[in-house]
């Protein structure tokens, strides 16, 4: 059986607050993992734009791999378009790397209030913004 935890508390207050932030964002579609966590994450936001949680399965076995596919998906679906994407400390740095968005960076496991929005510009350029929202993460 796998290790599959449901939001705290205080995670599930971070939820709404993330809804909260990104409600008039022009959310177009919203991905989260297999994982329990990452859906109630993003449930709130979904709940209040009318959109189902788009499930992709993060691999334990071949995290570069999930992300990248992950990114050519998003790409080649959701092109111009804004997209939410809940997901892993392990898995974050993967996609910002695969979009070509920033170098290597490490986000603790402990770190849950973080929010990262990548910008691509038509001629492929990208830019990498870190924000932070709701209750902070214990430091």
């Amino acid at each position: 059986m796998r290790y599959d935890p449901p939001l705290t508390a205080v995670g599930r207050e971070r939820a709404q607050d993330l809804a909260r932030v990104l409600e008039r964002a022009s959310v177009n579609a919203i991905y989260g993992t297999q994982f329990v966590r990452t859906q109630e994450t993003v449930q709130p936001l979904a709940d209040k734009l009318g959109l189902k949680i788009d499930i992709v399965d993060a691999d334990a076995s071949d995290l570069k791999g999930h992300a990248e596919v992950l990114v050519k998906t998003i790409l080649s679906r959701h092109a111009g378009q804004v997209i939410l994407i809940s997901s892993h400390s392990n898995v974050i740095p993967l996609i910002v790397q695969a979009l070509k968005a920033g170098p290597a960076f490490e986000i603790r496991d402990s770190e849950h209030d973080y929010l990262y929005m990548i910008t691509l510009d038509t001629s492929g350029e990208t830019k990498l913004l870190q924000l932070r929202y709701g209750r902070p993460s214990p430091r």
